[in-house]
């Protein structure tokens, strides 16, 4: 790792600040009218006709477990490209891009419960998590056959 660099999208989820792969980042937009599903998932916010395409998108808060923000039409979207194809995040600001050296960015105690959380950067003045996108989503699938499988025995 040592000597390696990474540009991520510096995001802000509440008072949170997360750092996700600019690798895995297609274009940001201002919130649309996102298309319902009708879904018990509430981490899906809608589909985005996207270039001809409907792709899911998603409240990020709920994905990380944190308190979704209050949107306006101001919001962005971030459209990220994974394996499984293309997904868009609804996260309260896009700050800025950043150049950040891959030995500044630190293993932690709170990637055991979170594998999504692939480090931390610590900054004077507030830390950032460096999502892992691709393990973000799994673990996200994971949670929902969880608690399906529980419903279904209740």
């Amino acid at each position: 790792m040592e000597g390696m660099f990474i540009n991520c999208l510096k995001l802000r989820l509440n008072e949170d600040q997360i750092l996700v792969d600019l690798n895995q980042i297609q274009m940001v937009l201002a919130l649309p009218e996102l298309d319902k599903l009708p879904t018990e998932d509430d981490a899906v916010a809608g589909l985005l006709n996207f270039h001809s395409q409907f792709i899911p998108v998603y409240h990020l808060a709920s994905l990380v477990d944190e308190q979704k923000p209050i949107y306006d039409l101001n919001t962005p979207i971030v459209i990220c490209s994974l394996i499984s194809g293309l997904i868009g995040l609804l996260v309260s600001e896009a700050i800025e891009v950043c150049f950040i050296s891959m030995d500044n960015i630190q293993k932690s105690a709170l990637l055991s419960p979170y594998p999504y959380v692939a480090g931390i950067l610590e900054g004077e003045k507030v830390s950032s998590w460096l999502l892992n996108l691709e393990e973000l989503m799994h673990f996200h699938q994971l949670k929902l056959k969880n608690h399906e499988s529980l419903s279904s025995k209740a």
